[in-house]
């Protein structure tokens, strides 16, 4: 992991990786969150977000960036084969993320928001 407070968990299936993480930090965080080995025709994408990645590549290493909010959390998939129905789950994805879930009350809990 690159950022402190950021904390994640790989799941490797053949010719897919799937890491999760977790924002244990207090604020939100943007940028580059993981590096790493990068094979070649490999594409990545943000499974929370629902959108494809573009990594930074340096030296057989990919640096992948995205956004948390605080005490968030993220998904990323690595792939270099097709993978079915997953430009469906990402359009879901995004639609999602940009849909208000949560509204902060003053007294500083979390409730679901309808709107």
């Amino acid at each position: 992991m690159i950022r402190h407070g950021i904390y994640a968990s790989k799941f490797p299936a053949g010719a897919m990786t799937v890491w999760t993480f977790v924002n244990r930090n207090e604020f939100d965080v943007a940028g580059s969150q993981i590096q790493v080995s990068h094979q070649k025709d490999s594409r990545y994408f943000d499974l929370w977000n629902g959108e494809e990645l573009k990594p930074d590549l340096h030296d057989g290493r990919a640096v992948l960036s995205f956004p948390m909010e605080a005490h968030g959390y993220g998904a990323v998939l690595a792939t270099a084969s097709s993978v079915p129905g997953l430009e469906s789950f990402l359009s879901e994805m995004e639609a999602l993320a940009r849909t208000r879930w949560r509204a902060i009350r003053p007294t500083g809990e979390c409730s679901r928001s309808n709107s």
